[in-house]
């Protein structure tokens, strides 16, 4: 990392496996999504904490799937836990059913993932979201639990000045209930 302290760190704090292949920061919405552009020009995602976004993030909604929305976030109502997006580039937007998958999707310049010490079981780091919680799809490294002595954590850094990573570079997957925390540096 050359020295370089990060301007900020971005982490969800502990979150919990689903048992499926998941983005690194990843979440669902909870309310169906449409694509009807409000008068204002944005578009209303619901998820369960809005508190985890910030205006200007880069959010794939629908990620894993055909037809995935890359939507760009305005602004956050947290009362409501609602987020007010705008489509990149203005593409066309498709309606989600309730808990489709999204990502956050922000340049850094490293990324990193512990798993708890108290998991029982293996999480499978993959290159998409073919990874299983088995070890197959794109299955690349495989993080234990602190008491069995084997490794628990996985980095990836590219320290250049810039942020050439996003924090989509890597999806998960592991038995459900399982926790693992991870950060984003960002230059």
């Amino acid at each position: 990392m050359g020295g370089e302290e990060p301007a900020m760190i971005r982490t969800w704090g502990f979150q919990s496996l689903t048992g499926n292949a998941q983005p690194l920061f990843g979440d669902k919405i909870t309310a169906a999504f449409s694509n009807l552009q409000q008068p204002n020009g944005f578009y209303f995602v619901a998820v369960a904490n809005a508190a985890q976004y910030q205006a200007g993030d880069r959010i794939i909604l629908g990620a894993g799937s055909a037809g995935e929305n890359i939507l760009l976030v305005g602004g956050i109502n947290t009362s409501t836990n609602i987020l007010s997006c705008t489509s990149e580039g203005n593409a066309p937007v498709s309606n989600w059913v309730v808990n489709t998958i999204i990502a956050l999707s922000i340049a850094c310049y490293g990324i990193q993932i512990q798993a708890a010490g108290a998991n029982g079981n293996p999480i499978y780091i993959g290159a998409d979201s073919s990874v299983t919680n088995s070890g197959g799809g794109s299955a690349f490294y495989e993080l234990v639990n602190v008491a069995s002595g084997q490794p628990n954590s996985w980095s990836l850094f590219k320290y250049d000045g810039q942020n050439p990573l996003r924090t989509t570079e890597a999806w998960l997957a592991g038995t459900s209930t399982q926790k693992f925390a991870v950060a984003a540096f960002i230059n």
